[in-house]
């Protein structure tokens, strides 16, 4: 009877351990929420700026002498690839074609004085046709959160990148449509859902709405022509 007691025990143990651990698992996000900015540059160009990478799929972390370094790391398909670069920025001063390279690949950093409209230009990724990236400013207090996913006809056809990063309210990002063209995707969030736009070179603006839900976002997306898409992915940075 003893010997009976002590082996139920023991598998009441394992399996209260076990579902503990399943729960652990499943409920813990494991990216932070915790800013990697420093304050003392929250107004100024240096800082730290996250953003997303479409011409297949990624995200973007550039440091600008936040330790006193200036890098980036570019995330492709889950490959990290470091770029460096040796041209100068001035704090407080706007920081206009500061160019980062990896071997034969290359972009230009460019941002305001005090940090307002980053973006990135003249990009050239070898071996991805059509690169562009879309990023944000991160602050002290407000950290920027990238997701990454994939869009497509309703009947799931013609997937696509779909990626864009958040900060505070702020949704920014970029998709490709089925000529692989560069699409502006611009939001705004209001608790775990949000709304916005996709700006078409064609002219075929699209509506979106989703909804964010733990770590994974999914939503639709309807054209000005009445066709209607839907789109789905998880954060990545």
């Amino acid at each position: 009877m003893k010997t009976i007691l002590k082996t139920i025990l023991v598998l009441t143990i394992i399996c209260t351990l076990t579902f503990s651990c399943s729960k652990d698992d499943s409920d813990e996000s494991k990216f932070t929420e915790t800013p990697t900015a420093i304050k003392k540059f929250d107004q100024s160009n240096f800082g730290t700026y996250k953003g997303v990478f479409v011409g297949s799929t990624g995200t973007i972390v550039i440091n600008l002498n936040e330790d006193n370094t200036k890098s980036a790391v570019l995330t492709i398909d889950g490959k990290e690839y470091t770029y460096t670069t040796t041209e100068t920025s001035t704090n407080g001063q706007v920081t206009n074609g500061l160019t980062f390279k990896n071997g034969n690949s290359s972009f230009d950093f460019n941002v305001g004085a005090s940090g307002e409209e980053p973006n990135i230009t003249n990009i050239t990724i070898v071996g991805h046709l059509n690169a562009s990236i879309e990023i944000q400013k991160e602050q002290s207090d407000k950290i920027v959160k990238c997701y990454v996913g994939v869009s497509s006809d309703s009947d799931g056809s013609n997937p696509a990148a779909f990626n864009f990063c958040i900060l505070g309210n702020n949704l920014v990002g970029i998709a490709h449509n089925d000529d692989n063209d560069a699409l502006m995707v611009l939001g705004l969030v209001s608790n775990n859902t949000f709304t916005g736009t996709v700006g078409d070179p064609a002219g075929s603006d699209a509506t979106i709405k989703g909804t964010i839900v733990g770590e994974k976002f999914e939503g639709t997306a309807v054209n000005n022509a009445g066709d209607h898409f839907i789109f789905s992915g998880k954060r990545a940075l």
